[in-house]
């Protein structure tokens, strides 16, 4: 009962989460594959590479961000210069590049899995 009960919660939640932040993951979407059109358009080899990684990393965090948390955005409208802020964005900025680099770990063990 435990047990259902506690994935009856967290289905919940990733509902709830889904339709929270539909429309800021569309957003941004759109925003990170402008990016990867841009940086396509790049004529340094090195830097039209850099350009590429960052947008696919960015691309990846938005979809396979955990459904069972509230998302961090990826384009925050922050002043850096007001202190009120500053902590808060650091750690927000921390718990982001956390999510991601789990996200590209959990990446590279399915693209590993699936060479066997």
């Amino acid at each position: 009962l435990r047990r259902r009960l506690a994935n009856q919660t967290e289905a919940n939640n990733e509902r709830r989460f889904a339709r929270k932040y539909k429309n800021i993951l569309r957003d941004e979407k759109k925003k990170v594959a402008g990016m990867l059109h841009r940086a396509n358009e790049i004529e340094d080899p090195h830097k039209r590479l850099e350009a590429l990684k960052n947008a696919e990393d960015m691309m990846n965090y938005i979809t396979y961000y955990p459904k069972d948390k509230g998302y961090i955005s990826l384009f925050k409208n922050w002043d850096p210069e007001d202190p009120q802020y500053e902590g808060q964005q650091r750690a927000l900025e921390k718990r982001r590049n956390e999510t991601m680099e789990n996200i590209r770990e959990k990446l590279f063990r399915i693209a590993t899995a699936n060479m066997r």
